[in-house]
């Protein structure tokens, strides 16, 4: 066993995993019990969520898929619209203000 990656949250650390494991690469996530307790015990590499291959063999492809899911951005920017009758910013994909229901075409 050899740790690949420390992540940042469970989900980060899962979405990992699956990318090993769709590259044929065995892998588990391991401390993500200990998440749950941040507040609690001091941030460190070794509290955080870690990902862990299975053979050292596929070390050099695991590593090549980290840097390449590390180089991609998380999300895009999120786009909004201003509301024309209170002036929240709302998500694009709403058709409606969600403070105060007004129509997007107002």
């Amino acid at each position: 066993m050899r740790k690949v990656y420390t992540a940042a949250d469970p989900l980060q650390a899962h979405v990992l995993r699956g990318a090993l494991e769709a590259a044929g690469i065995e892998a588990e996530v391991r401390g993500t019990w200990l998440f749950g307790v941040r507040g609690e015990t001091p941030v460190t590499v070794d509290t955080a969520p870690s990902v862990w291959i299975r053979h050292d063999e596929d070390w050099d492809v695991a590593m090549d898929l980290v840097r390449e899911l590390e180089a991609k951005p998380a999300r895009g920017p999120i786009r909004t619209w201003r509301c024309r009758a209170c002036g929240e910013f709302v998500e694009d994909q709403f058709g409606e203000c969600w403070n105060c229901g007004a129509s997007r075409s107002l």
